[in-house]
């Protein structure tokens, strides 16, 4: 229950903060939210091209997964987020894409898949395969497993990427995620050959809703970018 109050609070101080920035011209504090799986290697340049045109801005990415991320939004708490889209927008939400993301497996440079590039899904059979809740692809991967008979030994599960990450870097499994997020030292990232499952990711806002200075700023901005030059599909 204190959970929920905080954040219920929490999202009132955001929601605030968002409206004073919209009054005040003179504003230099930007909230966004940040989708958790979208990996730094992905977004980190852009957030450098901003940062260069506007150095005098406080950015506070807030992380956000699932559904909340558009609540969140929605409710004020935000001016804009960065999300990697799983189903269809909510309606009053408008998106720009900014580029896709293809799944991988990510493995431990320790293991004996070490120099292999790509896979096969059914090659995963009797693996440890450690499972990403945060996933957007979970539920497909996991319908695909069945059906095609493909059977790891799932153990164990978690939120975390962190934690997950850290131990396929330890040599303890192998997992399936984004490749910006497998970006880590100890981790390799290998291409499934025979499925394909790549999310667009995006640049979402309220229609409708007036922007401040800065979040038009940064808006115009991370839209703008060339993102072909740093497409981790």
């Amino acid at each position: 229950m204190r959970t929920h109050l905080a954040r219920i609070e929490e999202t009132r101080t955001l929601a605030g903060r968002a409206a004073q920035a919209v009054l005040d011209p003179d504003a230099r504090m930007l909230d966004a939210g940040l989708y958790s799986t979208v990996g730094p290697p992905l977004l980190a340049p852009a957030l450098e091209a901003f940062s260069a045109i506007a150095a005098d801005v406080e950015l506070v990415l807030y992380d956000v997964w699932g559904p909340k991320a558009y609540d969140l939004l929605l409710s004020g708490a935000f001016d804009c987020a960065i999300v990697a889209r799983q189903a269809q927008l909510p309606a009053r939400v408008e998106a720009v894409q900014l580029t896709t993301e293809q799944m991988v497996i990510g493995a431990s440079a320790r293991l004996s898949l070490t120099g292999r590039t790509s896979m096969q899904l059914r090659e995963l059979s009797g693996q440890v395969y450690l499972d990403r809740l945060r996933c957007e692809f979970r539920e497909p991967i996991s319908g695909l497993m069945k059906h095609e008979g493909i059977t790891p030994v799932t153990r164990p599960r978690s939120e975390s990427d962190a934690w997950i990450l850290h131990a396929v870097a330890m040599g303890e499994g192998v997992t399936i995620g984004p490749r910006s997020i497998l970006d880590t030292p100890g981790v390799i990232a290998i291409d499934i050959e025979d499925a394909v499952f790549e999310r667009p990711i995006d640049l979402i806002t309220v229609t409708g809703r007036a922007l401040s200075p800065v979040a038009r700023r940064f808006v115009d901005c991370i839209a703008g970018f060339d993102w072909t030059r740093y497409s981790a599909a």
